[in-house]
């Protein structure tokens, strides 16, 4: 039976005092766990060559009620983004599409084929005026293709720099579309897109009723999606107050990342 070695200590002998190892708190680590021990350690060396590894027990707190633990509170949880809550315009972007579809198709009709169509002499040439209010439907048909194009794609990509840009297209569109309104109240009320003013038996004026209903029904999914995105997207979530004005005025604003914010950490 093998007797545990005792160090001798003289009595008489003043105790010395402990220092410090210059090893630092890494090593002395590295060293617990090369020998196999775990735990935070802290090694304190006496003169007499003896080392003394002090385990200190590592406390943890105890997870709050409805917290989860273990394995699951380190792995990084997101919620859904939260950016419209579920308002995406895919819808509203499919119905811009549809309806800048229409109005194009009309505008052209207008434009040159009802005209080349009607031509019995077999001199037109195509032309803008006031009798088809210099093809207002081609253009503004265009820009809400193109506004709806961005909202569909805006709700697929879900990106804050796509949804700026569907933002700024609606509010292009919809000042496009109150100038289009404009011309063509303003061609029925001077009579320039009356019956008279064409030829008789002429079906302008009906693909011109035709064109002012589609551009009067894109003006309304216009003012629809300014309404419903414009407290979220200016000075909501999005702040496109805030970068339009660090824009402007670089020095009274911080910087914000185009798309900062596209998840919310629980």
């Amino acid at each position: 039976m093998s007797v545990p070695y005792q160090p001798q200590v003289d009595e008489d002998e003043e105790p010395r005092p402990c220092t410090l190892s210059p090893h630092t708190p890494e090593d002395a680590r590295r060293r617990l766990e090369l020998s196999g021990l775990t735990g935070d350690a802290t090694a304190v060396e006496r003169h007499t060559s003896h080392i003394v590894v002090v385990n200190e027990p590592t406390i943890q707190e105890a997870p709050e009620d409805g917290a989860t633990s273990g394995s699951e509170v380190s792995k990084p949880q997101y919620m859904e983004q939260r950016r419209f809550h579920n308002r995406w315009p895919r819808g509203l972007g499919i119905w811009m599409a549809v309806v800048g579809f229409l109005s194009v198709l009309l505008g052209i009709s207008e434009v040159f084929i009802i005209p080349l169509f009607e031509d019995k002499e077999g001199t037109f040439q195509p032309h803008l005026d006031v009798h088809n209010t210099y093809g207002m439907g081609m253009w503004a048909g265009s820009v809400l293709i193109l506004t709806g194009c961005m909202a569909i794609r805006a709700a697929i990509g879900k990106r804050a720099s796509t949804v700026y840009r569907f933002f700024l297209l609606t509010v292009l569109c919809l000042l496009l579309y109150v100038v289009a309104q404009y011309m063509l109240l303003a061609g029925f009320i001077e009579q320039k897109t009356v019956p008279a003013s064409y030829k008789s038996g002429s079906a302008l004026f009906y693909i011109h009723v035709a064109t002012f209903l589609s551009v009067f029904l894109g003006f309304i999914l216009c003012i629809a999606s300014v309404v419903q995105y414009y407290e979220t997207v200016l000075c909501g979530e999005l702040q496109l107050c805030r970068r339009c004005f660090f824009c402007c005025f670089p020095c009274c604003c911080r910087a914000m990342d185009m798309d900062s914010g596209a998840t919310t950490p629980v």
